[in-house]
């Protein structure tokens, strides 16, 4: 079973990793949160009461059926890189395997990027590119 975590717990998390971003030069209202998690999941609300972009999100979900396979697949990738171990792999193979590793962490950044996640979320279609547009290329 997985781990429950509180919103205080997700915000420290995220807080954390965003911590890390703004060290690369990325920086966004969510960045720069000290409660990242929950204004996240304010402003998710708050769009959802949005009836008109609801049904806009609706729509939009409903003619893309690869959207939700492209999620899970990003998902199950993550799942299954982050179990890989390369230091257990035999010497002689410990090279390969470990490139396959790398390869197995990346592969989801290139769906996120380049892929059914990346234009839903920065494509001009997309419901969420007017909101975002400023995050998008």
């Amino acid at each position: 079973m997985s781990p429950s975590y509180s919103a205080a717990e997700k915000d420290e998390i995220l807080t954390d990793a965003f911590a890390r971003l703004r060290s690369r030069g990325i920086s966004s209202d969510w960045t720069t949160s000290t409660h990242p998690h929950t204004a996240l999941w304010q402003e998710c609300r708050r769009l959802m009461q949005d009836q008109a972009f609801a049904t806009e999100l609706a729509d939009f979900l409903r003619s893309r059926t690869i959207l939700r396979r492209a999620i899970q697949m990003f998902f199950t990738q993550i799942s299954m890189s982050a179990r890989a171990d390369w230091r257990a792999a035999p010497e002689p193979i410990r090279g390969v395997v470990a490139r396959g590793w790398l390869l197995g962490r990346w592969l989801p950044t290139f769906l996120m990027i380049d892929g059914p996640i990346g234009r839903f979320v920065c494509h001009r279609t997309s419901p969420l590119h007017p909101r975002l547009m400023r995050s998008c290329y």
